[in-house]
């Protein structure tokens, strides 16, 4: 927990006025961002002081990329010198959201609980990712070829194991209510291409 977040809470805790920052984006109060597992005990006293304190979640990155305070009405993350963390969501990385300017920091990966996520990373950050939400044709190592919209990423926990299989789901309409799926582990692309519209 970083220091000036320990003082705001000591001094609501002594019943003294706690002064708060504003957002630079929108110009709300921010609130500042307690992470961890809360105890009961924590955990009413931060509903007690909604005004000045908001639940960051159990996990972070434990370094300058977690955020000290948070803008609700922008939902703005801001580091202690209200610089503005900007995060963006990563479909195959484990906490959906990295760094904008770490996007292709496999560095960052590393850090991250999941890391092992993808052996090949290259493949993951420099093709799939761009060709999200577009119509790709994939082929797999067994030679079999898939075709449609490249909708999203996926982690599977097969029990007992405690590693995940991912996969990449390709979607088509069949007509209006109904789409057909076909979900592909990632390990066992060979080959995913942009099917350009002609």
């Amino acid at each position: 927990m970083m220091p000036i977040v320990k003082e705001i809470i000591e001094a609501l805790k002594e019943g003294e006025k706690v002064t708060q920052k504003m957002c630079p984006v929108c110009g709300n109060p921010l609130k500042a961002v307690i992470f961890g597992y809360l105890t009961n005990e924590m955990g009413d006293f931060i509903d007690k002081n909604h005004k000045y304190l908001i639940e960051g979640g159990c996990m972070c990155f434990m370094d300058d990329r977690d955020p000290v305070f948070e803008c609700t009405k922008c939902h703005g993350q801001f580091t202690e010198n209200l610089e503005q963390i900007k995060l963006i969501s990563c479909p195959l990385e484990a906490s959906h959201s990295i760094h904008e300017s770490e996007c292709r920091n496999y560095e960052l990966l590393e850090h991250k609980e999941h890391y092992e996520l993808m052996e090949d990373r290259d493949l993951a950050c420099n093709t799939i990712c761009p060709l999200l939400t577009k119509r790709v044709r994939v082929k797999t190592k067994d030679g079999s070829v898939f075709e449609g919209v490249l909708d999203q990423t996926w982690r599977k926990f097969t029990h007992p194991k405690t590693i995940p299989d991912y996969y990449l789901s390709l979607s088509n309409k069949r007509d209006k209510y109904h789409v057909d799926y076909s979900d592909i582990p990632i390990a066992d692309i060979s080959e995913i291409k942009e099917v350009k519209n002609i």
